[in-house]
Protein backbone atom coordinates (compact mmCIF):
# COMPACT_ATOMS: atom_id res chain seq x y z
CA UNK A 1 0.00 0.00 0.00
CA UNK A 2 1.42 3.20 -1.16
CA UNK A 3 0.07 6.36 0.42
CA UNK A 4 0.58 8.56 -3.27
CA UNK A 5 1.56 12.06 -3.30
CA UNK A 6 3.75 11.66 -6.42
CA UNK A 7 1.38 14.41 -8.20
CA UNK A 8 0.44 16.51 -5.78
CA UNK A 9 2.04 19.68 -4.52
CA UNK A 10 2.97 19.57 -0.82
CA UNK A 11 3.50 23.27 0.19
CA UNK A 12 1.89 23.92 2.82
CA UNK A 13 2.80 22.85 6.84
CA UNK A 14 -0.45 21.54 7.73
CA UNK A 15 -0.48 19.48 4.14
CA UNK A 16 3.36 18.19 5.35
CA UNK A 17 1.45 16.58 8.96
CA UNK A 18 -1.75 15.44 7.48
CA UNK A 19 -0.06 13.65 5.47
CA UNK A 20 2.27 11.86 7.54
CA UNK A 21 -0.68 11.10 9.97
CA UNK A 22 -2.61 9.72 7.05
CA UNK A 23 0.73 7.50 6.13
CA UNK A 24 0.92 6.85 10.04
CA UNK A 25 -2.53 5.48 9.79
CA UNK A 26 -2.49 3.64 6.99
CA UNK A 27 0.67 2.28 8.14
CA UNK A 28 -1.72 0.93 11.51
CA UNK A 29 -4.27 0.55 9.72
CA UNK A 30 -2.90 -2.14 6.96
CA UNK A 31 -0.26 -3.54 9.49
CA UNK A 32 -3.23 -4.75 11.47
CA UNK A 33 -4.94 -6.67 8.36
CA UNK A 34 -1.58 -8.33 7.55
CA UNK A 35 -1.13 -7.02 4.31
CA UNK A 36 2.33 -6.09 3.21
CA UNK A 37 4.60 -4.80 0.43
CA UNK A 38 8.12 -5.26 -0.12
CA UNK A 39 7.82 -6.50 3.74
CA UNK A 40 5.79 -3.22 4.72
CA UNK A 41 2.35 -2.47 5.96
CA UNK A 42 2.61 0.85 3.79
CA UNK A 43 4.80 3.32 2.39
CA UNK A 44 4.99 7.21 2.16
CA UNK A 45 5.30 8.01 -1.29
CA UNK A 46 6.29 11.47 -2.34
CA UNK A 47 7.68 14.04 -5.17
CA UNK A 48 8.10 17.44 -5.96
CA UNK A 49 5.22 17.64 -7.85
CA UNK A 50 5.17 17.45 -11.62
CA UNK A 51 1.19 17.00 -12.78
CA UNK A 52 -0.06 20.96 -12.51
CA UNK A 53 -3.16 19.81 -14.37
CA UNK A 54 -3.73 17.20 -11.38
CA UNK A 55 -2.74 19.75 -8.58
CA UNK A 56 -5.01 22.75 -9.79
CA UNK A 57 -7.68 20.62 -10.72
CA UNK A 58 -7.68 19.47 -6.49
CA UNK A 59 -7.52 22.46 -5.07
CA UNK A 60 -3.53 22.04 -4.43
CA UNK A 61 -1.55 25.50 -5.13
CA UNK A 62 0.92 24.85 -7.33
CA UNK A 63 4.21 26.98 -6.92
CA UNK A 64 7.61 27.28 -8.96
CA UNK A 65 9.87 24.04 -9.03
CA UNK A 66 12.23 25.44 -6.02
CA UNK A 67 10.19 26.27 -3.57
CA UNK A 68 8.58 22.62 -4.48
CA UNK A 69 11.54 21.24 -3.66
CA UNK A 70 11.99 23.29 -0.83
CA UNK A 71 8.71 21.98 0.49
CA UNK A 72 9.83 18.09 -0.53
CA UNK A 73 13.17 18.27 1.20
CA UNK A 74 11.04 20.05 4.52
CA UNK A 75 8.85 16.71 4.75
CA UNK A 76 11.59 14.32 3.83
CA UNK A 77 13.39 15.74 7.04
CA UNK A 78 10.39 16.25 8.97
CA UNK A 79 8.88 12.91 8.23
CA UNK A 80 12.31 11.43 9.78
CA UNK A 81 11.79 13.11 12.73
CA UNK A 82 8.73 12.49 13.33
CA UNK A 83 8.96 9.28 12.89
CA UNK A 84 12.21 8.25 14.36
CA UNK A 85 12.70 7.01 18.24
CA UNK A 86 9.30 5.63 18.23
CA UNK A 87 7.64 8.58 19.37
CA UNK A 88 9.61 11.56 17.36
CA UNK A 89 12.25 13.77 18.42
CA UNK A 90 10.06 15.83 20.61
CA UNK A 91 12.39 18.47 19.27
CA UNK A 92 11.68 21.62 17.35
CA UNK A 93 12.20 21.98 13.21
CA UNK A 94 13.65 24.21 11.44
CA UNK A 95 13.23 23.85 7.61
CA UNK A 96 13.14 26.15 4.45
CA UNK A 97 9.63 26.49 4.35
CA UNK A 98 8.29 24.93 7.82
CA UNK A 99 8.62 25.43 11.61
CA UNK A 100 7.07 23.35 13.95
CA UNK A 101 7.98 23.09 17.88
CA UNK A 102 7.74 19.47 19.07
CA UNK A 103 8.12 17.07 16.75
CA UNK A 104 5.94 13.71 17.90
CA UNK A 105 4.78 10.23 16.73
CA UNK A 106 1.43 8.98 18.52
CA UNK A 107 0.49 6.71 17.96
CA UNK A 108 3.35 4.84 16.60
CA UNK A 109 3.48 2.77 13.72
CA UNK A 110 4.14 -0.49 12.72
CA UNK A 111 6.81 -0.84 10.64
CA UNK A 112 9.79 -0.31 12.07
CA UNK A 113 12.12 1.42 12.24
CA UNK A 114 9.89 4.31 10.82
CA UNK A 115 7.40 3.85 7.77
CA UNK A 116 9.21 3.66 4.79
CA UNK A 117 9.38 6.66 2.42
CA UNK A 118 9.48 6.24 -1.42
CA UNK A 119 10.56 9.70 -3.51
CA UNK A 120 9.39 9.24 -6.92
CA UNK A 121 11.18 11.08 -9.68
CA UNK A 122 14.25 10.99 -11.97
CA UNK A 123 15.63 14.48 -11.17
CA UNK A 124 19.24 14.19 -11.15
CA UNK A 125 20.53 17.34 -9.57
CA UNK A 126 17.97 17.43 -6.00
CA UNK A 127 15.36 14.60 -6.85
CA UNK A 128 17.68 11.27 -6.74
CA UNK A 129 20.15 13.69 -4.18
CA UNK A 130 17.00 13.45 -1.73
CA UNK A 131 16.42 9.72 -2.80
CA UNK A 132 20.09 8.54 -1.47
CA UNK A 133 19.82 11.11 1.34
CA UNK A 134 16.08 9.93 2.55
CA UNK A 135 14.41 7.56 1.22
CA UNK A 136 14.50 3.40 1.09
CA UNK A 137 12.90 3.40 -2.81
CA UNK A 138 12.61 5.40 -5.35
CA UNK A 139 10.40 5.65 -8.50
CA UNK A 140 11.83 6.99 -11.76
CA UNK A 141 9.57 7.54 -14.22
CA UNK A 142 11.15 5.87 -18.04
CA UNK A 143 10.52 4.11 -20.39
CA UNK A 144 13.93 2.28 -22.30
CA UNK A 145 15.88 0.31 -19.80
CA UNK A 146 18.84 2.49 -20.98
CA UNK A 147 17.45 6.03 -19.76
CA UNK A 148 16.68 4.63 -16.62
CA UNK A 149 19.85 3.00 -16.14
CA UNK A 150 21.20 5.88 -16.56
CA UNK A 151 19.57 7.38 -13.81
CA UNK A 152 20.16 5.20 -11.45
CA UNK A 153 23.95 5.57 -12.12
CA UNK A 154 23.07 9.49 -10.92
CA UNK A 155 21.95 7.45 -8.01
CA UNK A 156 24.94 5.00 -7.19
CA UNK A 157 27.27 8.47 -7.45
CA UNK A 158 24.71 10.46 -5.12
CA UNK A 159 24.71 7.27 -2.69
CA UNK A 160 28.61 7.19 -3.14
CA UNK A 161 29.02 10.87 -2.24
CA UNK A 162 26.79 10.64 0.84
CA UNK A 163 28.25 7.43 2.26
CA UNK A 164 24.99 5.28 1.96
CA UNK A 165 24.70 1.59 0.41
CA UNK A 166 23.30 1.85 -2.89
CA UNK A 167 21.76 -1.52 -2.51
CA UNK A 168 19.32 -0.43 0.41
CA UNK A 169 17.18 1.86 -1.62
CA UNK A 170 14.44 0.07 -3.24
CA UNK A 171 14.07 0.95 -7.45
CA UNK A 172 11.00 1.11 -8.84
CA UNK A 173 10.59 2.21 -12.55
CA UNK A 174 6.71 3.79 -14.15
CA UNK A 175 6.50 3.06 -17.60
CA UNK A 176 3.67 3.17 -20.24
CA UNK A 177 3.00 0.18 -22.48
CA UNK A 178 0.85 0.52 -25.52
CA UNK A 179 -0.44 -3.12 -26.12
CA UNK A 180 -1.82 -2.41 -29.66
CA UNK A 181 2.05 -1.42 -30.30
CA UNK A 182 4.00 -4.37 -27.81
CA UNK A 183 3.36 -7.80 -26.36
CA UNK A 184 3.23 -8.77 -22.51
CA UNK A 185 6.68 -11.01 -23.67
CA UNK A 186 8.48 -7.74 -25.20
CA UNK A 187 7.33 -5.51 -22.16
CA UNK A 188 9.16 -7.99 -19.77
CA UNK A 189 12.39 -8.36 -22.32
CA UNK A 190 12.62 -4.42 -22.92
CA UNK A 191 12.71 -4.49 -18.65
CA UNK A 192 13.98 -7.51 -17.55
CA UNK A 193 17.44 -6.93 -17.84
CA UNK A 194 16.98 -3.68 -15.06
Amino acid sequence: VLVRVLGLGVNTATQIVTLAIAALGLNLLVGFTGLTSFGHSAWFGIGAAWNVHESKGLGFAFPPLRERFEWLEDTLRMAHEMWSGGSGTHEAFEGQRVTATHLINSPQAISRPRIPILVGGGGEQKTLRLVAQYADACNIFGRSPEFVRGKLDVLRGHCERLGRPYDEIDRTVLTSIDPDVESADAVVERFGGL
